[in-house]
């Protein structure tokens, strides 16, 4: 679903004039229609939240990998300056 749909969802999608709005003064020219709020649109809705949260949580969990690679690659780079484990705990 695309953003410009869910917006759409999210604005006006189940409001039509009302016959008091159109045959007489009212203060509310719009009334909720149940017949169009359906159950598809609500799962259209969920779907869309679901598929954002999860390219978010992928977004995340790339972002951390990178840093977990940044960190391995400054380990690396000064591992030179110090002894193996192995030859401190007398394993060598």
């Amino acid at each position: 679903m695309s953003n410009a749909l869910l917006v759409q969802l999210l604005t006006q999608p189940h409001l039509q004039p009302s016959e008091a709005a159109r045959t007489g003064p009212s203060s509310n020219k719009y009334v909720l229609n149940l017949a169009s709020c359906t159950v598809m649109s609500k799962v259209q809705l969920e779907q869309a939240i679901d598929m954002n949260t999860h390219a978010l949580q992928k977004d995340l969990h790339d972002q951390r990998l990178k840093q977990l690679r940044k960190m391995l690659k400054d380990i690396e780079e000064d591992d030179w300056q110090y002894k193996p484990v192995e030859q401190l705990i007398g394993l060598r």
